[in-house]
């Protein structure tokens, strides 16, 4: 699993890199569906919720969270499109927000916090995540989907539009609030 993180960050790494600034490459989400599907699965029962949570949206494009310390500016095709749930350990351990599309039970984008020292001697800059700031030794990064989500044969391009266009606006979009 390691060497796929391995992977794809450095895919997403050269497409970032090759950006000149119009155009951001997504990372490629084209893969079978199953691995995603199960993880779901094995998820029925809600995380748990993190004490104290004090998460809340100033506007219908701006996404606060008080208890993580970030602000998200969202793209307007997610307007009405996705739940936020926030847990005090996502599946590697960290505390995260979890951005789902209730539609399709689709999980778009993880905002997770992982402590610098943790970041560095586990190697994450070759992983999945993306690292999008940094703040008193805590690393703040995004984590997409590897995988398109396809109902039977067909992408379902809602999701994918979706995908694509925070892709292209979480670099930009981020800030570290406390």
């Amino acid at each position: 699993m390691k060497l796929s993180r391995k992977l794809v960050a450095l895919v997403l790494g050269l497409g970032l890199v090759g950006a000149t600034g119009a155009v951001v490459t997504q990372p490629d989400v084209r893969a079978d569906n199953s691995a995603l599907s199960r993880q779901f699965q094995q998820q029925q029962t809600p995380p748990a919720p993190v004490k104290d949570q004090t998460t809340e949206s100033v506007a219908s494009d701006i996404y606060i969270n008080k208890a993580m310390g970030f602000s998200l500016q969202l793209p307007a095709s997610w307007e009405n499109k996705y739940t936020v749930e926030q847990v005090e350990k996502n599946i590697d351990g960290f505390p995260a927000v979890i951005f789902i599309n209730p539609k399709h039970s689709f999980e778009l984008m993880e905002i997770v916090t992982i402590p610098g020292n943790i970041w560095k001697s586990e190697g994450y800059d070759e992983s999945l995540y993306l690292k999008l700031a940094e703040r008193d030794g805590t690393i703040y990064a995004a984590l997409f989907p590897s995988e398109t989500l396809y109902e039977g044969d067909q992408e379902v391009t809602e999701i994918t539009d979706m995908l694509n266009d925070m892709f292209e606006q979480i670099k930009t979009g981020f800030a570290v609030t406390k």
